[in-house]
């Protein structure tokens, strides 16, 4: 941060209060101006990813310094204090999310049972991300690497708005044809040098 700074930056799992402390005390110190935070808390699987004790200080620590913050059904409902699944409690929630301190809010849809649209809301306007769903196959990281995409956009100096639709539209080529590396679910191709 002191010799070359990054010009965006991305932060995803944290996992306990005193790496989020951490975390947030470097971004505030840095004046980090162009933070996506990942609020990575809840697995694809369900599973929790975040000690629960530390979901007040993510509230309190990190999220007043995001620009972007990107969870997904789970992760706003944990964060918002009530259920998110449809689109309506979707907008509600990307509401109580943006008074915790992030200008943008995107609330991730890849698990709703119909569509994968996301939510998109800066405070004055919310619209959704349409994207269709791509079945038949389980797939694991697409929200780390939205919220990656996201921050390379911003790094690139686009706005947070074009940054976001820019990375929707990304997500939707390196999901069309998922690479399976191992036994595991399919992840995103990162391989499409056309779109790059």
């Amino acid at each position: 941060m002191e010799d070359i700074a990054p010009q965006a930056v991305k932060v995803g799992m944290l996992g306990e209060a005193s790496i989020i402390e951490a975390v947030a005390r470097k971004a505030k110190e840095y004046a980090i101006e162009r933070l996506v935070v990942d609020p990575v808390m809840v697995a694809s699987s369900g599973a929790p990813l975040l000690d629960p004790a530390a979901v007040g200080i993510l509230k309190s620590r990190l999220l007043p310094l995001a620009l972007v913050v990107t969870p997904n059904l789970a992760e706003a409902g944990s964060l918002a204090g009530f259920p998110v699944s449809t689109r309506q409690t979707m907008e509600k929630a990307a509401r109580v999310i943006r008074e915790m301190g992030p200008r943008y809010v995107v609330i991730k849809g890849g698990h709703r049972s119909r569509d994968a649209d996301d939510l998109f809301f800066d405070g004055r306007e919310a619209f959704f991300l349409r994207s269709p769903r791509f079945t038949g196959k389980k797939l694991h990281g697409t929200g780390c690497t939205f919220s990656a995409a996201i921050t390379a956009g911003l790094a690139r100096g686009l706005s947070p708005r074009r940054a976001i639709t820019e990375a929707k539209s990304f997500m939707m080529e390196v999901l069309k044809n998922p690479l399976k590396p191992g036994h595991g679910a399919y992840t995103p191709n990162l391989f499409l040098r056309d779109f790059l």
